[in-house]
């Protein structure tokens, strides 16, 4: 009795599932512009939505975004609130950080707002939680204070100003209790593919002499043995001195640059 109940509930179930692909089919068919549309506003919604998800009672936006070390994360939000909840924890166990809240604060740019900013210490990651409850619609913005605005970290296309970088649009919400949920990556700075050390002023004095001197000899030697040449067959062992003398020379160079900048200069 129970195997032949389970088999009825179980063709039931798959008439159910024909029939509902069947009149999928038919609206597919007899409407297809409309249910183009349809597919198209789901898909922005979607892709758009922009992190947010409402969970027990509470509206979330979440963000994975990514910072130099270093540089200041910052959270714009206006108007101001009376009251708000921060909370910053390394997922890097034991990495600082700098935490500061204003909760009305007046900026040059977006006026009186609470700000709640965030300098990472070292690199890894951080998870920054911000909860408040608001009775009126707010607005807030993402976005970081940097020592290098031209950062690739950040993007050619966001926006600069002065030493602020937009990270993410102005977005506005309704009111209702807020939680914005952000875990900060934070990266070292990308060093440059090419540095040159330059020593104290006195002692590229003493580099300089000491190069001109050495440059002065080797040109003398090889244009000597060039003009040699051009009376008379100069031997192998003279060509092969100049080669060895040019080689010492620039090594001589080399160990006194090093010597200049990171032991008279005290490491530069």
């Amino acid at each position: 009795m129970v195997g032949e109940l389970g088999v009825r509930v179980t063709r039931k179930r798959s008439k159910q599932r024909k029939g509902f692909i069947r009149e999928l089919r038919k609206r597919l068919i007899a409407k297809p512009h409309s249910t183009l549309i349809t597919f198209a506003v789901l898909t922005f919604l979607v892709v758009t939505g922009e992190n947010h998800v409402l969970r027990g009672g509470f509206n979330v936006d979440r963000y994975d975004l990514d910072v130099a070390e270093g540089d200041i994360f910052i959270i714009y939000i206006r108007p101001v609130l009376e009251r708000v909840s921060v909370d910053c924890k390394p997922l890097v166990r034991g990495n600082p950080y700098d935490l500061s809240i204003s909760t009305n604060y007046t900026d040059n740019f977006y006026g009186e707002t609470t700000v709640i900013w965030m300098k990472p210490g070292a690199q890894g990651k951080y998870n920054l939680t911000i909860t408040f409850e608001t009775n009126e619609a707010w607005d807030y913005i993402l976005g970081v204070y940097s020592r290098n605005v031209n950062m690739s970290l950040y993007g050619k296309n966001a926006k600069v100003y002065g030493r602020f970088i937009e990270l993410q649009r102005p977005y506005t919400r309704t009111s209702g209790n807020w939680t914005i949920n952000i875990v900060l990556d934070s990266h070292g700075e990308p060093l440059p593919a090419f540095v040159i050390n330059l020593p104290t002023p006195l002692n590229s004095v003493l580099l300089a002499t000491v190069t001109g001197l050495v440059t002065y000899f080797n040109i003398f030697i090889l244009l000597d043995t060039y003009f040699k040449n051009l009376k008379e067959t100069v031997s192998n062992k003279r060509w092969l001195f100049c080669g060895i003398t040019m080689l010492a020379s620039a090594l001589m160079i080399y160990e006194l640059y090093i010597f200049t900048v990171f032991t008279l200069s005290g490491g530069g």
